[in-house]
């Protein structure tokens, strides 16, 4: 496949364009919860989930594409900074690919990894759907962490809105974090019609310059031939 320039303007509109907004937690009278990003009805109960911005000053200048290609999908693209190095685990050409990122010898620690999983229904998963996916699969840090809960947050990309949730182990608390080891953790992930793309992302802080970028680089993936 032949690829040219066209994907870095894409990223100079991404990284411009990126915008958060805050989802609500609504129960019913009957106990049942849901996460919605409009405003929860009026017999619901309503609880403001946080919402994290991402800094939009980067310049395209300091991304390097890599392609990959998605069984069952096509063709995409997704961006890293210069300052990460980057490598794409696919066993087999069947297998949906891993993407992973870690910073070089001398920048912000962080591990960041995204996994691409065909979405086989070809539907749209909902923003509930997403949301509670990621509140069962984030509870699990819970346990240890500063927050003590799962606080999930919204950040719009150009292929869905996604949902993700940070931690900050306890146990690194005004301490120095050894290097090699991580004191926060994010996961979440964005729902397409094609494509479910899952995110794990450790750094030490959760207001840290290496989460922001990452949350920059999540809305970077696009599909620039679909089968």
């Amino acid at each position: 496949m032949k690829f040219c320039s066209r994907p870095v303007v894409l990223a100079a509109s991404i990284l411009l364009s990126f915008s958060a907004h805050g989802m609500n937690k609504c129960t019913d009278v009957k106990g049942k919860v849901s996460y919605q990003d409009k405003p929860c009805e009026t017999s619901q109960t309503s609880k403001a989930i946080s919402t994290k911005k991402n800094r939009n000053s980067d310049s395209t200048d300091n991304l390097d594409p890599i392609y990959i290609k998605i069984p069952g999908v096509g063709d995409a693209v997704l961006f890293s900074y210069k300052w990460w190095d980057s490598n794409i685990i696919q066993p087999k050409a069947d297998l949906p690919p891993t993407v992973r990122m870690v910073s070089k010898a001398g920048e912000e620690p962080i591990s960041f990894s995204l996994s691409f999983i065909p979405n086989k229904s070809g539907k749209k998963i909902p923003l509930e759907e997403s949301a509670d996916t990621v509140f069962q699969m984030a509870s699990r840090y819970v346990e240890g962490s500063v927050e003590k809960r799962v606080r999930l947050s919204k950040l719009d990309t150009t292929i869905g809105p996604a949902v993700f949730a940070s931690f900050t182990e306890e146990k690194y608390l005004n301490t120095p974090v050894p290097r090699g080891e991580y004191s926060s953790i994010t996961v979440g992930q964005v729902a397409h019609s094609k494509i479910v793309v899952g995110f794990t992302i450790l750094t030490n802080g959760t207001d840290s310059k290496a989460l922001a970028e990452a949350l920059n680089i999540i809305g970077s993936f696009q599909i620039v031939a679909s089968k």
